[in-house]
């Protein structure tokens, strides 16, 4: 144990082993602990093999908590202290000077706390660890002008070792910006759920940010809004809206400003129905696509199978599902204030599908994952329903006519994946059958038993159900060795117009080969 910054050996030190960190706390020691001696070491004898969290503790140094590797013949560990640095801060209010009431949080970005506090006017931190820190101060019970006063602050500081730094916050009253949200009259949407926040630019939004409901009659206020450019954002979920829009306002200090936002809403209308033309209730996930991808909206049709939806315009991205019906995936492209878009969507019976998931040796396996999905189509809502049959089995419904793509995967076992096509009302079962994945690290030297690096080694697969698993090819490297993960199951080995074969069945990894080559 040594000083940082002069690597003086540092004695008196106390010194424990922990249980390794689980969120944050301790989970709970496994040694008594000890100090270190004269020439800052120390000795924890009967330490655990793994990994632990050392936890060390000078009142002169800032502690320091590490995980370690416990493992028999390891080096010593080399600790380095460091001299901690103090930080005072001081929130008031600009016009009186007087000290508030204010909410302190205080985060290095190197270790383990966050110094969170609620005081009066003033407080230090001792024992903080050198390095960038992220200072945020919150007022609270203050008012301004009868106005609650919430202007939070941010600053991210350096400290170095040993060093004590002062911040002093004068606390504004901040400007105003005023506006109004414009909708079409010719679709009728309320402001319900729609906000508008404010924050500086260049920082996610949402940070830092004010906010503020847009009102009934669709205007909004920010009485103290900091000075300076700023970043303004409606973001709109109202019924099955979906808008965000963003200005950028200068104010300066104690002046106002106002902003007016007019999205250009569209509508999209139409019905859901089976091949007779009768009307079906169905729900449709919709999302606008391309580079401002908005959150996908969910619609229910009525009993005869209408809906209508407004939103932003633009292409948009919707699945239709419905119980019964194959699932439908389409695209649309919704011109500006364009209020008579139409739909029709015409769903057929399902085909549903029975998957049997087993490993080579025939037995169930339960954790599987199974998915199905029109061949090119990814997107996040699940456009077919699994439900688990128990033994392995899984049953898949609401599958549409067409080629789709099935994935079955599960821990610990090789992908599998294959496409079936479907008719409308098709009965169908598939059994699947996965391979352990096996890590195998094979070497490959001459008949003398040097490496032969560099060389190009091919794994044929030759089992009944291989015909059409593609070969695995890699090169050794400069000891003669490749690492692969493949899946279980006899192969044909090619390198150098050579052969020989490989049974990896019934293997789970890891594996090692030595092949000897003429």
């Amino acid at each position: 144990m040594r000083a940082a910054d002069d690597g003086t050996p540092i004695a008196g030190a106390a010194v424990s082993l922990a249980d390794r960190f689980r969120n944050g706390d301790v989970s709970g020691a496994v040694q008594g602990g000890t100090e270190t001696m004269e020439d800052g070491s120390f000795v924890l004898d009967g330490a655990p093999a793994g990994t632990s969290t050392l936890i060390v503790e000078h009142p002169d140094f800032v502690a320091v908590t590490r995980d370690v590797g416990v493992r028999p013949g390891a080096p010593p560990a080399d600790i380095r202290l460091f001299s901690p640095a103090r930080l005072a801060v001081r929130l008031f209010r600009e016009d009186t000077n007087r000290p508030i009431r204010f909410l302190l949080r205080v985060t290095p970005e190197t270790g383990r706390t966050t110094y969170s506090h609620t005081v009066v006017g003033e407080m230090e931190i001792d024992h903080l660890p050198p390095g960038p820190v992220t200072v945020v101060t919150y007022p609270l019970d203050e008012e301004w002008n009868g106005r609650p006063l919430r202007r939070s602050f941010k600053r991210r500081l350096e400290l170095r070792a040993g060093e004590s730094r002062r911040l002093e916050i004068p606390l504004r009253g901040g400007s105003t910006i005023r506006g109004r949200v414009v909708l079409p009259k010719s679709i009728p949407i309320s402001f319900d759920d729609m906000m508008v926040a404010v924050h500086p630019p260049g920082l996610p939004a949402g940070q830092l940010a004010s906010a503020a409901d847009v009102l009934a009659d669709g205007t909004f206020e920010f009485p103290m809004a900091p000075a300076g450019d700023l970043v303004v954002r409606l973001r709109g979920w109202a019924g099955d809206l979906s808008v965000t829009e963003a200005v950028r306002v200068y104010v300066a200090e104690g002046e106002e400003a106002d902003v007016t936002f007019e999205p250009a809403l569209s509508g999209l209308r139409g019905r859901v129905t089976d091949p007779t033309g009768r009307g079906i209730r169905a729900k449709m996930h919709i999302r606008t696509t391309g580079p401002s991808s908005g959150p996908w909206n969910t619609i229910v049709t009525d009993d005869q199978g209408r809906f209508v939806h407004f939103r932003s315009p633009g292409p948009v991205l919707w699945t239709v599902e419905a119980d019964g019906f194959g699932s439908a995936v389409l695209t649309s492209r919704i011109a500006a204030a364009d209020s008579t878009h139409e739909e029709h969507v015409t769903l057929r019976p399902e085909a549903r599908l029975i998957v049997r998931v087993e490993d080579l040796a025939g037995t169930p396996v339960a954790d599987a994952s199974v998915s199905v999905a029109p061949r090119g189509v990814t997107v996040p809502y699940a456009l077919n329903r699994q439900r688990p049959l128990g033994d392995g089995r899984w049953e898949v419904r609401r599958i549409a006519s067409g080629t789709h793509s099935i994935r079955v995967t599960a821990p610990g076992f090789a992908e599998f994946s294959r496409e079936m096509r479907f008719e409308s009302g098709d009965r169908r079962t598939l059994r699947v059958t996965l391979r352990h994945v096996v890590d195998l690290s094979l070497s490959v030297v001459d008949e003398e038993g040097a490496p032969l690096s560099h060389t190009r080694v091919r794994l044929e697969p030759e089992g009944e159900e291989d015909a059409d698993r593609a070969p695995i090819e890699a090169t050794t490297d400069a000891h003669g060795a490749i690492h692969v993960k493949i899946p279980e199951g006899p192969y044909r080995l090619v390198a150098l117009d050579q052969t020989d074969r490989l049974d990896l069945t019934g293997d789970s990894g890891p594996v090692e080969a030595v092949w000897r080559l003429d």
